[in-house]
């Protein structure tokens, strides 16, 4: 028996049409559609008949080659048709041969030829065929009968060969034509006629057709129509082989297929052929996609919690039918409440099913084991904690994306030590951005920057790629938080209660002995001079963008001694940062301007950090505060402001909380007359200002020096002498 090559071909046209090929490898490529010697002697002799000759002739339509009876030129037969198996050697090894090269020399040239063939697929540069090539078995015969047809002929028989081993061969080539009509432009009308002659077609014998690759495909087409009949039929035909057909290789994808575009009932029949089996399915590669589809899109709370009740094992059964409750009303956390002495097992048989999990990475990725994860990781042992994190460590960034992952992994790191730590830390590295940006990635670089001592080593893995991408994350809605919490840590202004409360408790963990201040000072000082460098060079845009605007303000506001750290920012930066918001300040004051709020005063985020800002002067220094840098601008400027009562407010607060150069400034340049003629109410209050009528703010002592800047209780919640306006609105976790 000989071992020849064709190719595969999906549609009849790929046995009826000839391949042609441009450019010098033409030829050759033409030699190896069919890989066998070119002459009988070369060939391998298996089954001891005699050469045969090359000459052939033609009987009424079919080639005949001479010195053959007529078995031999009969149609094959099934089982003529083998699976590839034995080795062969290639026409480019026997041609090594006959010029003497050894072994070794073959394997060099071959090793130089992959080369070549990767370099020139990196540049695009595509081989004359990339289609791959599939190895049959045949017999020394039909080899004979081969050699001497035609290439369409050799197609021909080649086909007939294909068919008489495959008993659904007509059925399958007649199926993908049908599928190539109706998934491409067609007519509706004549659409409609394929799509009934290809249902028709394979009604009965759909199970048969799901297993195959292409055929498999025809069928998914199938349900994409827009026919409930249609995919009621298969449906009802392909329901008993769901479970079988979720871990199948092919089949999983039309399993998917029937959850995404099945009705409610439908959904609930697949979803309950899973029910005892769960546990299987997840440690199946092909169905464990499913059975996450099924867990995440498309099952109710109820079946959600009868999913996860599979993987506790038997005695969680036990205890939910002795208690005769629901599952939705019995879980792990009530059973650790009532029935402590059950969770050993229960542990036990989570830690069976998670270790062959987490080494898998693309089961690692989903969220049923983010789950699993949690549960475990809540109510196992510290021996067994440890264990875990020791397999999690080098891959903790995988269960990151979701909110059970996020938990998971800040259990991990509160119980790891610092050897685990270390390699926790390093497994962030190039992926910091993309964690900071990620709704629940970034808790767990929350943890890492309230627990990890060794600052060094989180500056140079993740603080400094996030220095180095500020762009990326100041505009960007999660992760400015970031920026946030290295800037003012636990600000509940900003986290929100939530994600405070969830933090709080790796507090108490054994491992970190650095002073919390001491950590948070080295991580703020990696990213301070980048943050400030872009502030200074983008303070427009900051202001009015309702997602970076508090981080300006977080950034310059004055430290209190409440504060996780002191936040210190040089004089120079202080400076300059206050006089962009200066050069601001001095655009043209349009009131009422029809394009919204152009100006910083005039209201949105920009004008709310602008008054905060102004309100923590009395806390900073002589020549260090925002109003000595507003009184510096023109006189037409700073009166216009008084045409709108929001401007009114503002020269307000910088009269009370401002410096004394900056009241100077104001007297010589408003005028009280116009004032008088005013009818706003923020012109009454600044005229009795201006009066000596009302109150001026005195100057707050302090004990906290940050850059000429002095301590406050909470610049955000100090009272204002006029209505009071809302704050922006922050997401919160």
């Amino acid at each position: 028996m000989t071992l020849i090559k064709t190719k595969k071909r999906s549609t009849d046209s790929a046995f009826n049409s000839i391949a042609t090929n441009s450019g010098p490898t033409s030829k050759r490529w033409k030699k190896k559609r069919v890989s066998f010697a070119t002459s009988v002697e070369e060939t391998q002799v298996l089954d001891g008949e005699p050469p045969p000759p090359t000459n052939h002739t033609e009987e009424n339509g079919h080639f005949q080659a001479e010195g053959m009876d007529e078995e031999q030129t009969k149609k094959p037969k099934k089982g003529i048709l083998k699976k590839k198996s034995a080795q062969t050697s290639s026409e480019d090894d026997k041609a090594s041969l006959k010029k003497g090269k050894s072994k070794t020399q073959q394997k060099g040239e071959a090793k130089k030829r992959h080369k070549n063939f990767e370099k020139s697929a990196k540049n695009g540069v595509r081989g004359p065929n990339n289609k791959k090539l599939r190895t049959i078995k045949i017999r020394r015969s039909t080899k004979e009968v081969l050699m001497n047809l035609g290439k369409k002929e050799r197609r021909e028989f080649i086909r007939q060969l294909e068919a008489a081993n495959k008993p659904n061969y007509e059925l399958v080539r007649k199926a993908k034509l049908l599928w190539e009509v109706i998934r491409n432009k067609t007519v509706e009308e004549k659409r409609e006629q394929f799509v009934q002659e290809l249902l028709n077609m394979c009604t009965g014998k759909l199970v048969k057709l799901v297993y195959s690759h292409s055929t498999c495909r025809v069928v998914q087409c199938l349900i994409a129509l827009k026919k409930p009949k249609i995919r009621e039929q298969i449906f009802d035909e392909l329901s008993p082989e769901v479970l079988r057909m979720a871990k199948s290789k092919y089949a999983n994808y039309l399993v998917a297929k029937m959850l995404k575009y099945g009705s409610k009932n439908q959904r609930d029949i697949v979803v309950n052929a899973f029910r005892g089996h769960c546990v299987d399915l997840f440690r199946v590669s092909h169905s464990v996609n499913v059975l996450e589809d099924v867990y995440n899109e498309w099952a109710t709370a109820e079946q959600r919690h009868s999913i996860v009740a599979e993987f506790y094992g038997n005695e969680f059964d036990f205890i939910r039918k002795e208690q005769n409750l629901p599952n939705s009303q019995l879980n792990i956390d009530a059973i650790s409440r009532n029935f402590p002495e059950k969770m050993p097992s229960i542990v036990q048989f989570l830690e069976k099913v998670l270790e062959k999990a987490v080494p898998k990475i693309p089961t690692l990725k989903l969220s049923l084991t983010h789950k699993l994860l949690l549960d475990y990781l809540t109510h196992c042992t510290d021996e067994q904690r440890q264990s875990m994190v020791e397999l999690l460590k080098d891959q903790l960034p995988e269960i990151c994306h979701s909110a059970e992952g996020s938990r998971a992994a800040l259990l991990c790191l509160w119980s790891a030590n610092v050897e685990h730590r270390e390699a926790i830390v390093k497994s962030f590295h190039g992926l910091a951005i993309r964690s900071c940006q990620d709704e629940f990635a970034r808790r767990v670089l929350f943890g890492i920057f309230d627990t990890v001592d060794d600052t060094a080593l989180v500056n140079e893995v993740i603080t400094s790629e996030i220095a180095n991408n500020i762009a990326d994350l100041v505009y960007h809605k999660f992760g400015v938080w970031v920026l946030h919490y290295l800037v003012h840590p636990r600000d509940q202004r900003v986290i929100g209660k939530g994600l405070h409360q969830m933090l709080k408790q790796g507090d108490s963990n054994c491992h970190s002995k650095k002073a919390s201040g001491s950590r948070y000072s080295g991580l703020f000082e990696c990213i301070r001079d980048n943050l400030l460098t872009f502030i200074k060079a983008n303070m427009r845009q900051m202001l009015f963008d309702k997602i970076s605007a508090v981080l300006v303000l977080d950034t310059l506001e004055v430290p209190s001694p409440s504060d996780p750290f002191l936040r210190e920012i040089g004089d120079s930066d202080l400076d300059d940062c206050f006089r962009a918001i200066a050069e601001i300040a001095t655009d043209e004051f349009v009131p009422h301007s029809p394009d919204g709020p152009s100006h910083i005063v005039q209201g949105g985020c920009a004008r709310f950090v602008f008054r905060k800002l102004l309100q923590a002067d009395p806390g900073r220094c002589d020549g260090h505060r925002l109003s000595d840098f507003l009184a510096d601008l023109p006189a037409d400027s700073l009166s216009s402001w008084t045409s709108m009562d929001c401007g009114c407010y503002t020269l307000v607060e910088v009269f009370k909380s401002g410096s004394d150069k900056a009241r100077k400034a104001l007297r010589r340049a408003l005028s009280i007359a116009m004032l008088q003629n005013s009818n706003l109410s923020g012109a009454k209050s600044l005229m009795d200002l201006l009066l000596g009528k009302g109150k001026e703010q005195p100057p707050r002592e302090h004990s906290v020096t940050n850059g000429g800047g002095g301590g406050r209780k909470n610049p955000r919640k100090a009272a204002a002498p006029f209505p009071k306006r809302r704050e922006p609105k922050i997401n919160q976790a």
